[in-house]
This record gives structure tokens, sequence and C-alpha cells, in this order.
């Protein structure tokens, strides 16, 4: 009798057991090892966490590379690159370049390279290279060439993900750094795409913008019809909005391809133009809420969107460079260590307490922080912008004598 009582319980603990919820896998799963994710990764995993990495592609990095070789300085103030982002190309310089080498790229604003500055134009080999090494130094595990098929959600938080490869993973914490934004849509988090008009948040920006100049070309086939992928202008409104976005393509380095338009527009059946394109400055450097990355609590508690952020058409437009994601993706990082600390959702992470880590790490988070930019004598200079920029800086009340 002794020996059946004994199954009987032994059995009854394995039962329980079978039913009782298991810890989860890992603290944090970043989905997506584009440069923000890397640096979400690492900042978590520095700081203790159990991270897995898992990226779709081949190759971790991004765009960084695949081709787009530069932390895009030239288009930014070059001390606003602060934090882990600037650290990672402090090292990348340390690793692989000299000023000979940099010369041969004009770097940027011709800026005189020296050791210990950010090498912000790079070889996407070089980039990799780095990028996998600070993965292994973290103790990171990566899962690359597998892409996210099924996520789990319960009670407002993700609890599960399964990959193309057929695997499951449970974390306490996501970050969805991947550019196209799958997590966070598979997890029900509420989001649009397409460009805002004018009148829906008062900048005057948005829209459908016809700026770019008329190109001589045949628009119409034999029979008068019009050419795939054009639109003709009489359809269109200046300053609506739709649901297009920028074009997605593919850009070979060694040649110039621009693609910053959403269409192009038939303006008669010999005349065509570029619609879409934002080039605008943005004379001062602005601050960036924790909370753009942050979904709505009643959609999910424990995911974070560094990439595909909450933002306007124009305004992601300026927020849309690898060098901010990177930091983006370190204040991330930041977030859900002091998540996981206090097991909160990160909704209800105190941001005063996570400024102040990102400050001792390096990140400038007050714009009135960067003094000494150079970018007015730089665009002085380049006069071949011409009034459009001027018009810009008078707005802004700065005095360009002689421009």
């Amino acid at each position: 009798m002794k020996s059946i009582n004994t199954w009987i319980w032994a059995a009854f603990a394995l039962w329980l057991s079978s039913c009782s919820p298991e810890a989860p896998q890992y603290d944090l799963i970043v989905y997506g090892a584009t440069p923000a994710g890397i640096i979400t990764a690492v900042t978590a995993a520095d700081h203790g966490a159990r991270v897995l990495l898992v990226e779709p592609m081949p190759v971790v990095g991004g765009m960084s590379t695949s081709g787009l070789n530069t932390a895009e300085n030239e288009h930014i103030v070059n001390d606003a690159i602060t934090g882990r982002a600037r650290d990672f190309y402090i090292r990348l310089g340390e690793l692989y370049y000299d000023t000979a080498y940099f010369q041969t790229f004009g770097n940027g604003r011709n800026l005189d390279f020296q050791p210990g500055d950010p090498a912000f134009f790079f070889e996407s080999k070089h980039a990799q290279a780095l990028y996998e090494t600070m993965i292994e130094e973290a103790g990171i595990e990566l899962i690359t060439d597998a892409h996210l098929t099924a996520t789990t959600v319960k009670e407002g938080r993700i609890q599960e993900l399964e990959l193309s490869n057929g695997r499951q993973f449970t974390a306490r914490y996501f970050v969805d750094c991947s550019y196209e934004g799958d997590l966070m849509a598979q997890a029900g988090v509420p989001y649009t795409y397409g460009r805002e008009p004018v009148e829906q948040y008062g900048e005057s920006l948005a829209g459908l913008r016809l700026i770019d100049d008329t190109l001589s070309a045949r628009m119409v086939d034999a029979n008068g019809a019009l050419l795939p992928y054009f639109n003709r202008y009489d359809t269109l409104v200046p300053g609506s909005g739709d649901k297009r976005v920028m074009n997605y393509n593919f850009r070979p380095i060694m040649t110039e391809v621009d693609s910053h338009h959403v269409q192009r527009i038939a303006l008669s059946d010999s005349t065509f133009t570029n619609e879409g394109r934002i080039w605008e400055i943005v004379l001062l450097p602005f601050e960036v809420s924790y909370h753009t990355i942050t979904p709505p609590k009643s959609s999910v508690k424990n995911l974070l969107v560094p990439v595909c952020a909450s933002f306007s058409h124009v305004a992601f437009c300026t927020y849309r460079l690898e060098s901010t994601w990177m930091q983006a993706g370190h204040a991330a990082g930041l977030a859900i260590v002091q998540a996981l600390e206090k097991d909160v959702a990160v909704q209800d992470i105190d941001i005063p307490a996570l400024q102040k880590e990102l400050i001792a790490e390096g990140m400038v988070i007050e714009a009135d922080s960067i003094k000494g930019y150079d970018d007015y004598d730089w665009m002085k200079g380049h006069r071949r912008y011409g009034h459009r920029y001027k018009r810009m800086y008078e707005a802004y009340g700065i005095d360009l004598e002689g421009f």
C-alpha cells in the first residue's frame, strides 16, 4: 500500500508541475538586430539581463551593414549623437580608421579625423564585425535567419514568440527593433501609416508636397494611356493626406538613388515631377519623449518600440536615422532594466531615474546642453541650397549677413 501511495503522490506532483506556469526563458527578447536592437540588447545585458536577440535576416546590423555606411552626421548636429551610439562610432574609429582613410570619403563636413573621434563613415564589414563583437562580449544569445510567425498575448502582456524555425521563446519583456514593427503589430498595438494632412497636427510640411523640379519624359504609351507607376496631377490636392509612404528600394552604394520621394506625378503627357520629399532643415536640436516608444498601456504592458515609434510622418522624417534609433535603443535598454528590477509595466517606470542613468552613460538629454556646433557656418557656405535655407534661418530669427 505504501508503494501505491508513493506512486500516486509522485504522479500528482508531476501533474502539478506540468500545470504550473514555467519561469520565462529570458528577461528580455529583442526582435530585430538593427543598430537600435543591438544597442538595446547590449545595454540590458550589460546591466545583468538575460537577453535573446532575434534577427530575421542572416546578417546583424540592419542598413548599417548593408550599404548605408554613414551615421548621417552630415544631416544632424554631430554632438547630438551621444551615449552608447557615440561609443560605437568612437570604437569603430579606434579599430579600423585613420585620417588618410577618412579623407577618401570627404568625411561629411571635411572633419579632421583624429584618434578618439567617432567614425561617422565606415564600411559595412567593419560595422558588422564590431556589432558581432559587442553581442558576444555582452553574452547575448543570438538567432539569425528566423522571422516572427506568431505572438501570444495574455492579459495585456506578451507571453511567447514563435519563429519561422519552429521554436518558441518566452520572456518577461520584449523590445521590437525591427524596421517593419512586426512584433508590435502582432501584439495588437494600434498603429497607422501614411501621411497626415496639414490640418491634423498643424504641420506646414505635412501631406502631399509639390516642391521638386519639372522633368521632361514621355508619360503615356502609344495609345495615350498613362505609363505604370505614375499618377495624374489633376487627382491630387497639395497638403492632403494619404496612405502612401516613402519609397522602399535597393540602394547600391555605387549609384545615386533618391529614396526620399513618395510618388511620381505626370504633369502632362511629356513632363513629370517627383513628389513627397521633405528636405527641410531643423536648425536647433530637439528632445524626444520616452512616451514615443511606449505603446498604449491598454494594449500591451511589456513591450517597447524604439524604431517604429509614435510620430507623425513629418516628425518621423527627423527621427528615422540609425544614430538616433541607436540612442532610442539605449534608452529602451535601460528602461527594461528598471522595469525588470521593479516588476512594473514599461509605461510606469521612473522617468527621472531613467534620465539619470542615461546621463551617467554619456547621453545628452537636454537640447540646451548641446553647444558650439558649427551647422550655421557650414550651411552659410553651401549657397547651392539658396533661399530655401535662408527662409528657415530667418524663421528662427538667425541673421545670416551676406548670405
